[in-house]
């Protein structure tokens, strides 16, 4: 009995001591954070058990967050990579969408910097464009900026972000900008009108040698056509899913299994739709490779954190809706490469040193069009042009006030404050009234609130005038926010779908955390805010928290040690 009793207290003890020693968590010398555009976890659901390489590893091996969210009302490309990098909403970084309007009436793209020449895009030989990139529109420092500036003592950190969208790796990439030094903050995407990969003077005085080689090695700008060769065979049950072959709704005809045109000299964004196929992926990869060669593989004394957003998924759904077959091959395809580059990796740095996370900016809204013809019956499409002018004669009827609202945009409706300051705070007040309940009145809306209402709203965490109240920016956000009902879209597009939504499919995302060793193999059920995320990276790089949010550390992320 004694000796029995001995072997159950070693065994408790052994229990104890490796939930103790996976608190040691090893810090990463490399952390690639793949922020997959559109991903919404539904497609994990969905496809989870035909997933069988590079994302299905990290699925099974990693540290999942089921219940992760973005809990802000309009979840567009650059308010996600933006919400991700700095731990804040748009109230506080200030990307309310990929555009908005200014108080001139000015329609404002986020990383636009015009024709400032100090952050000119680069061009092929040396040139530059004739506009510019730059962070200075996003309001918020990130953990890009923690660790570019706070490397341990005698080393460096690298800070690389990529994409195919400019928006995307500048918001990323953080504002902590020194051109001339190469650990400060960088971000590179794909150019569309010359087939690049390029940059801006923002982050470089001219653009890497390795950029210009990786360009010249791919010679994307060569190519007129892509083969979309499927992952598996498209008569098999990777892909016999509910509408997956259903075009009637999309706003093109099938390019799964076709020549894809990738090359249009008639586009001011001639070489726009490479970023339509899965083959733009696998560049994307590559390139990230290359830039794990040109940083801590050459300089064994220093970190990198490696952002990499890929894109094709979410330029595909706008397309095909999120059900087509074009949305799950490209999500096998990933799988497929990711596999290889985590192979590829793991021969140049030790497997123990690397943290991958798997996370998204937004998930997606079903085409309406499909959900009607699938029985929902309060699906509708609003055409925004249409709102937009019936509401400006009502108004011009009612007030004789012509041309008041100049766009509606991510549901946000921007009127024309020139013409508005004129008027006292009663009339002010009459045309607020009068303009919710137009809007109210048109079948798809559920609630219009103005900017002041939300403002000043008290409102649950989890609310949905709390998402909106979060994309509130003095000077960004319009005056009017427009609730639509489920699978209901405000839209200039007669067909396709988007992501602008409060519902799950736009803001339940994936977030996997995998290092060996360190993060492994568990599920965590919690609702969590993806703001935790950045708080949660700095804790595991062992670096100050981005500066300018409170969010807390992940629940579960690090084991808490047993006492006895």
């Amino acid at each position: 009995m004694f000796f029995k009793g001995r072997i159950i207290c070693l065994f408790i003890f052994l229990l104890l001591f490796v939930r103790v020693s996976n608190c040691e968590v090893v810090t990463p010398r490399l952390t690639i954070v793949f922020v997959i555009d559109q991903f919404s976890k539904f497609y994990i659901d969905r496809l989870k058990d035909k997933l069988r390489a590079g994302l299905g590893f990290l699925i099974k091996k990693g540290v999942n967050y089921d219940n992760a969210y973005h809990f802000h009302a309009e979840p567009d490309t650059a308010t996600g990579h933006a919400a991700i990098n700095t731990g804040v909403y748009a109230k506080d970084h200030g990307v309310v969408g990929n555009n908005w309007f200014d108080d001139s009436g000015k329609k404002i793209y986020f990383p636009d910097a015009e024709d400032n020449k100090d952050y000119a895009v680069f061009d092929n030989s040396g040139k530059i464009f004739d506009f510019g990139r730059c962070p200075d529109r996003l309001m918020a420092y990130g953990v890009s900026d923690s660790f570019v500036l706070n490397p341990k003592s005698g080393k460096k950190n690298y800070l690389y972000a990529i994409s195919l969208k400019d928006r995307a790796a500048i918001a990323l990439a953080g504002k902590t900008l020194k051109p001339s030094a190469d650990d400060s903050c960088k971000a590179i995407w794909f150019e569309g009108k010359n087939g690049r990969f390029t940059s801006s003077k923002a982050y470089f005085d001219s653009l890497p040698k390795w950029v210009n080689e990786f360009n010249d090695n791919k010679k994307i700008y060569n190519l007129k056509t892509v083969k979309w060769e499927p992952a598996y065979k498209l008569d098999t049950s990777f892909y016999r899913f509910k509408n997956a072959f259903n075009y009637d709704f999309a706003e093109k005809e099938k390019f799964i299994g076709t020549d894809v045109s990738v090359y249009n000299p008639d586009k001011p964004y001639p070489y726009k739709y490479f970023g339509y196929t899965p083959k733009a992926n696998d560049v994307l990869l590559d390139l990230a490779e290359k830039c794990i060669d040109n940083t801590i593989c050459k300089d064994k004394n220093s970190n990198l954190v490696l952002w990499v957003s890929l894109s094709p998924l979410d330029k595909l759904g706008h397309i095909f809706g999120p059900y087509s077959a074009e949305l799950i091959d490209i999500i096998y395809h990933i799988d497929i490469k990711l596999e290889r580059f985590i192979k590829n990796v793991q021969k140049k740095i030790d497997k123990a040193e690397i943290l991958y996370v798997v996370t998204a900016d937004h998930g997606i809204t079903a085409i309406p069009e499909m959900m009607q013809y699938e029985g929902a019956k309060g699906a509708v499409r609003i055409n925004a042009k249409e709102l937009l002018d019936s509401l400006n004669s009502s108004i011009s009827n009612k007030f004789e006030v012509n041309n008041l609202f100049i766009a509606i945009e991510n549901k946000q409706l921007f009127l024309d404050k020139k013409i508005f300051d004129k008027f006292d705070e009663n009339k002010k007040n009459k045309i607020r009234r009068y303009v919710k309940k137009f809007i109210k009145s048109k079948k798809g809306i559920k609630d219009v609130w103005t900017y002041s209402e939300l403002e000043n709203k008290c409102c649950d965490k989890f609310s949905v005038e709390s998402y909106y109240k979060n994309q509130l920016y003095p000077g960004r956000t319009g005056e009017f926010m427009i609730h639509v009902e489920p699978y209901c879209q405000i839209s200039n597009h007669p067909k396709g779908t988007a992501h602008s939504t409060p519902y799950e499919s736009d803001t339940h995302v994936p977030l996997i955390f995998y290092q060996k060793g360190s993060f492994e193999s568990r599920v965590i059920k919690d609702k969590v805010s993806m703001l935790q995320f950045a708080n949660s990276l700095a804790e595991i790089l062992r670096i100050p928290k981005a500066q300018q949010s409170s969010a807390s550390v992940l629940p579960g992320l690090f084991l808490e040690p047993v006492v006895l």
